[in-house]
């Protein structure tokens, strides 16, 4: 029922704006242009940035280098999603990372994780999509045992905390 140019804009406007602000801009100038255009729900709009997600999964070459970012995200109940990005380059000092900066290389979902479980996975994304450097995770005993699978011709990646969990434990403590 959209077009492709109001795909573009819900999608572009969701990167930079967040979904739900996309859609309420959207609602703003289509009011000012009295156009009878309807507005994409933000739900609609995730819907189309997901496919958007998961067209990149699917281009995705294989690379050795760069860093893997590797959390466990979206955890409802039991359920949880292993989600591995994959940065090529590091932005220049001060820029943060953009939407086009990163790879989704995998997104697993499971109700649990154990050592030997994410040492799989990591071996089949490596497979598919090649060694990386660096691997930052948020401290997760499974996520950082497991990166000795990731090993090439004598090459270890270099595992780094996450400093936003780094901070929090620290922050935990002191209140303790």
């Amino acid at each position: 029922q959209y077009g492709a140019n109001l795909i573009a804009l819900s999608v572009n406007l969701g990167r930079e704006l967040g979904i739900r602000p996309a859609e309420r801009a959207m609602m703003i100038v289509f009011a000012w242009m009295n156009s009878r255009e309807s507005v994409p729900s933000h739900e609609t709009i995730r819907g189309w940035m997901q496919r958007v997600g998961l067209g990149r999964i699917h281009r995705a070459k294989k690379e050795d280098g760069g860093t893997w970012l590797v959390d466990h995200t979206n955890q409802i109940g039991p359920e949880k999603v292993l989600a591995v990005l994959r940065v090529r380059s590091a932005p220049s000092d001060g820029e943060a990372l953009r939407h086009q900066d990163v790879e989704v290389l995998a997104t697993i979902p499971a109700t649990k994780f154990k050592r030997e479980d994410v040492a799989r996975e990591y071996a089949q994304i490596k497979a598919r999509f090649g060694t990386p450097d660096n691997v930052v995770i948020d401290g997760a005993v499974e996520l950082r045992d497991s990166v000795s699978v990731l090993e090439s011709e004598g090459h270890t990646p270099r595992i780094f905390r996450d400093p936003k969990h780094v901070l929090a434990n620290k922050l935990e403590a002191l209140l303790k």
